[in-house]
């Protein structure tokens, strides 16, 4: 019987033009560095099931990428506030990417997803 292989395939390259359609798998606190930390995984082709995680500084300002996230997901914010970052698992929204400096792709930019709003 012949020996089974595959082929490790790279991902395609993120465009910093393009908002990807991404759905929010997990978000939790997270001690070293401190904040909250989210995975989120690319749902539409060539990049579906790619997932990202990043970690959102804490304390949450009234702008800024954190507060950005969960305005995206849905989720009322206003200085004085408060919110329930649990609540934006599965949350389906628009990512923008941007690369690092090890290579791999931060988010710049969070969006609702439309789609999801119709």
């Amino acid at each position: 019987m012949r020996k089974w292989q595959e082929t490790i395939q790279p991902w395609k390259q993120l465009s910093l033009s393009t908002l990807y359609v991404c759905l929010v798998l997990e978000v939790v606190q997270s001690t070293k560095p401190r904040g909250i930390r989210v995975t989120i995984q690319h749902l539409d082709e060539p990049q579906a099931g790619r997932t990202h995680t990043f970690v959102i500084a804490l304390p949450l300002r009234p702008e800024g990428l954190g507060v950005d996230f969960f305005r995206a997901c849905g989720l009322d914010i206003a200085v004085g506030g408060h919110v329930t970052p649990r609540d934006a698992n599965g949350a389906t929204i628009r990512v923008r990417f941007a690369p690092s400096g090890d290579g791999s792709y931060d988010p710049v930019t969070f969006e609702p997803n439309e789609e999801e709003n119709r």
